[in-house]
C-alpha cells in the first residue's frame, strides 16, 4: 500500500474512513485502503445521508450521499492501479462539487464491476444535467450486463432514482427537454434496458 500523502489523508479520520470503507465490498478493502490514503482529510464531517439501500452480491453497501475532501494531484492518482482508482473516481462522484462529480464519471462509465453501478445510476437521479449528458455520451461503453444484474438485486434504489429523475425533469428541465423521453437520464435506463 502506498504511504499516506504528505499533510495527512482521511485515514486519519478514523469515522470518515469507516464510513468510506462501507461504500465498497469487503472484498476490495486493501483497494479501498489505497485510495483512501492519497484522499485529503474531508473538511467537515460526513453527512448520515446516504444515497439509499445498496446491496451488490448480497452485501449491503452504505454509499454516502456526499464528501467534502479536496480533490487529489494527477501525480498521486497515476500512482493508483486500476481498482484504487476506480474507487477514488467513485468517492469523488459523491464529491458536494457539482465539477468535481462531472469531472470523475467518464472514468467510471466503462467499468465491469457491479459495485460502480451504483455510483454512476445516483448521479442519474441528481439535479447536475451535464452529469446525465456525460453517462449518455459514453453509453455505449457501459456494460449493461453489470447494471442489469445489480438493478435487479435493488429494486427499491432503482425505483426511488427513477422518481428522482421524473421530479428533477418536471421541475428543472422541461424547458430544455419538453418530453421525459428526451431527459438524457431516461435515455440512459432505456438504452441499459432498465
Amino acid at each position: 500500500m502506498r504511504q499516506p500523502i504528505e499533510g495527512g489523508s482521511v485515514l486519519g479520520q478514523p469515522d470518515i474512513s469507516l464510513r468510506l470503507r462501507q461504500a465498497f465490498p469487503r472484498m476490495l478493502l486493501p483497494h479501498v485502503n489505497e485510495a483512501l490514503a492519497i484522499i485529503p482529510p474531508c473538511r467537515i464531517p460526513l453527512a448520515e445521508r446516504e444515497i439509499g439501500r445498496v446491496n451488490t452480491h448480497g452485501e449491503t453497501l452504505h454509499i454516502p450521499y456526499r464528501i467534502s475532501s479536496p480533490v487529489v494531484t494527477e501525480n498521486d492518482v497515476a500512482a493508483l492501479s486500476d481498482a484504487p482508482r476506480e474507487i477514488l473516481a467513485c468517492l469523488y462522484t459523491r464529491h458536494h462539487d457539482g465539477f468535481v462529480r462531472q469531472m470523475y464519471v467518464p472514468q467510471l462509465v466503462p467499468s465491469t464491476a457491479e459495485w460502480v453501478a451504483p455510483f454512476v445510476l445516483q448521479l442519474l437521479g441528481e439535479y447536475v444535467v451535464e452529469i446525465a449528458l456525460i453517462i449518455e455520451r459514453h453509453v455505449e461503453t457501459i456494460p449493461k450486463e453489470s447494471y442489469r444484474l445489480f438493478a435487479a438485486e435493488n429494486p427499491e434504489f432503482m425505483r426511488l432514482t427513477k422518481q428522482r429523475i421524473h421530479s428533477y425533469h418536471a421541475c428543472y428541465y422541461r424547458g430544455r427537454f419538453p418530453l421525459l423521453r428526451e431527459y438524457p437520464a431516461v435515455k440512459v435506463f432505456e438504452a441499459l434496458g432498465l
